[in-house]
């Protein structure tokens, strides 16, 4: 008899977090060195940051909260997200040469 090797929803939701969790710190501090050439010092640099990130989670909590909780497949949504997120990230060294 062949046992199932899916991996449960909670192992893939918590691989998931993980990964996003560290990009989110490697996120921060590249953008906090950019910030800090852009800005000259550190404390208007951490606010600029701390303002994205925290209204980055609240717009995305608004309008993905309901939505992703009447979807059949969240953790895909999720990891779409996550890697809509990456491919931002990615593109920010080139706006923010643009700023300065």
């Amino acid at each position: 008899m062949a046992q199932d090797k899916k991996m449960p929803a909670i192992q893939i939701a918590s691989c998931l977090l993980l990964v996003s969790g560290f990009a989110a710190l490697i996120y921060q501090t590249v953008w906090m060195t950019s910030f800090r050439l852009i800005f000259g010092a550190s404390t208007p640099a951490t606010g600029a940051v701390l303002a994205i990130f925290m209204g980055g989670l609240g717009l995305g909590g608004w309008y993905w909260g309901r939505r992703l909780t009447e979807h059949s497949q969240p953790l895909k949504i999720y990891g779409l997200l996550e890697i809509a997120i990456a491919c931002s990230a990615a593109l920010s060294p080139f706006l923010l040469e643009g700023v300065q």
